[in-house]
């Protein structure tokens, strides 16, 4: 597995992701609480089921792989998997949910989508029952919110960047920006969302700036019938520095991976850029935290890294060295170290429901 693979995979792999607070995996009832749930009649000796829904932001931010709070009139993908292999759950199901709710819209393989009804909101249960039986499967209670308005979201590199909260990034051609659905209490998913403007929607909450000119563009919201909603972002052509987050030491020990991360600025303001890196001695792979790579240099002597942050470049320079036996650490801890000396703490979990963890 390439370095960066590690460092976001393994995250993902993990149940909670805390910065402002904890968010954790979502098993089912069964899988949870180890028992069948009063007045169901459920699947002898079941495991119970993980529920995986859509992934908000840059995958670090709010973090859980677990069905999200579904936006009124809005629909959400969610995959099921087997609480004690962890693997996607193949058995002939039939899924539903609360008539208040909404309605299941496709189903294929282990995935199928929740659609919200326009006029639904509150909580109910998504239900998964054996098709031969009928018997429960797993539940997992879930909650519709009416969105309040859509608005810019913080990414983990904002965070790492140290972006005043108050502050909105700026973009320059190339960078993207996440759109997310406010509710009264928190946010809300809609996997059908359409953001349009100068650039292209890649993501669900994800939208990549084109190549518009320097100033104010707009991107437009559109869900189902909703009102088109308009939010405006500040363009530059190019930062004028690199901000360094995490950088090469003075001397770097060789084949050790080292994790990389900058921010671009122009007027001391974070600009969203397109990041590419170029590495003279080794190999350097970008994370998918926008600015951040893993390093690895193969050769004992200089090495330089050149940062092109959409039009601005800028290089740096290390010393590589010997490794020492106690030298190799795991891109993951590195990041988690990284993080916590700005004060937010990740705590590694399990992926799995209660009831799949005392499972042998």
């Amino acid at each position: 597995m390439k370095p960066v693979q590690m460092i976001t995979r393994s995250i993902l792999a993990v149940c909670m992701f805390s910065f402002a607070g904890a968010a954790s995996c979502e098993g089912g009832d069964i899988a949870n609480n180890h028992l069948c749930p009063d007045g169901e009649v459920c699947v002898p000796n079941g495991s119970g089921l993980e529920f995986h829904g859509a992934i908000e932001g840059d995958d670090y931010l709010n973090f859980s792989t677990g069905v999200k709070v579904l936006a009124q009139g809005g629909s959400q993908i969610v995959r099921i998997y087997d609480a004690k292999t962890g693997q996607p759950y193949e058995q002939p199901y039939d899924v539903s949910v609360d008539a208040n709710l909404g309605s299941v819209t496709a189903s294929n393989a282990n995935l199928f989508i929740l659609k919200a009804a326009a006029d639904s909101n509150g909580e109910g249960y998504l239900r998964v029952t054996d098709r031969a039986t009928g018997e429960l499967v797993d539940r997992l209670r879930i909650s519709v919110a009416p969105v309040i308005a859509a608005h810019t979201t913080r990414s983990l590199s904002d965070v790492l960047a140290e972006l005043p909260v108050e502050e909105l990034p700026w973009v320059a051609p190339g960078g993207s920006v996440y759109v997310g659905l406010k509710t009264a209490t928190g946010t809300a998913v809609d996997e059908a969302m359409v953001l349009q403007g100068d650039g292209t929607h890649t993501k669900w909450d994800r939208f990549v700036v084109g190549n518009p000119a320097p100033g104010t563009m707009q991107v437009k919201v559109q869900r189902g019938a909703q009102p088109t909603q308009v939010l405006n972002l500040t363009v530059v052509a190019a930062p004028d520095s690199i901000h360094k987050i995490f950088t090469l030491p003075a001397e770097t020990p060789r084949n050790t991976s080292k994790y990389i991360c900058f921010s671009a600025r122009k007027q001391s303001h974070v600009v969203h850029v397109p990041w590419r890196f170029e590495s003279n001695n080794g190999t350097i792979i970008p994370d998918q935290i926008d600015g951040c790579a893993s390093v690895t240099a193969a050769n004992l002597g200089p090495i330089s890294i050149t940062l092109h942050a959409g039009a601005y470049t800028e290089t740096i320079t290390s010393t590589v060295v010997p490794a020492p036996p106690s030298a190799r650490v795991s891109p993951k801890a590195e990041l988690r170290a990284a993080l916590a000396t700005r004060g937010h703490q990740v705590s590694m979990g399990d992926s799995r429901g209660e009831r799949a963890k005392l499972l042998p």
